[in-house]
């Protein structure tokens, strides 16, 4: 699954979650942003209008040692789930990041459900989570960290070449 089949996944989520209420078409409504490198993160979290936000990050992949003939990208991916905040009161910080990482909770749960059907490339037990903050001075949160893995044809399609 490549950046932008997971984009779509996680879209799909983000709209139907009663939390995040995510509406792609209205910019004052638009709660998931999926970046296209780490650095445009920053960014699309400082803009955002919702408090509440969720960031798919693109993901870093290396290869994994073959076995047979079979040859696999192990894809380091991770998505964030945050919630702006005032940074002095600590109270807030807790409230916000227990609510994130019940929204966390909730994808990795549709996610470890849709394993065999929509996310059938995610590997089992990699799913990871810690808090995060502040990121962008004024967010906290969850960030969820788990591995995709897709297998290659590792001979040369001549039909892919002039």
């Amino acid at each position: 699954m490549n950046l932008l089949g997971l984009k779509e996944y996680f879209e799909y989520y983000a709209t139907i979650h009663c939390e995040l209420k995510h509406v792609p078409e209205i910019e004052n409504e638009r709660a998931f942003f999926c970046v296209n490198t780490e650095e445009k993160s920053n960014q699309y979290i400082r803009n955002a209008k919702m408090d509440l936000i969720m960031v798919l990050m693109p993901y870093d992949k290396s290869q994994s040692p073959p076995a047979g003939e079979n040859y696999n990208w192990i894809k380091n991916t991770c998505f964030l789930v945050l919630k702006r905040c005032d940074s002095n009161n600590n109270d807030e910080i807790i409230s916000a990041q227990s609510q994130c990482e019940q929204i966390a909770d909730d994808f990795c749960t549709v996610m470890i459900n849709d394993r065999h059907s929509k996310l059938r490339s995610l590997e089992s037990g990699s799913i990871t989570m810690s808090p995060v903050g502040p990121v962008v001075d004024s967010h906290y949160g969850y960030i969820c960290m788990f591995n995709i893995i897709d297998s290659f044809n590792h001979y040369v399609d001549p039909e892919r070449w002039l």
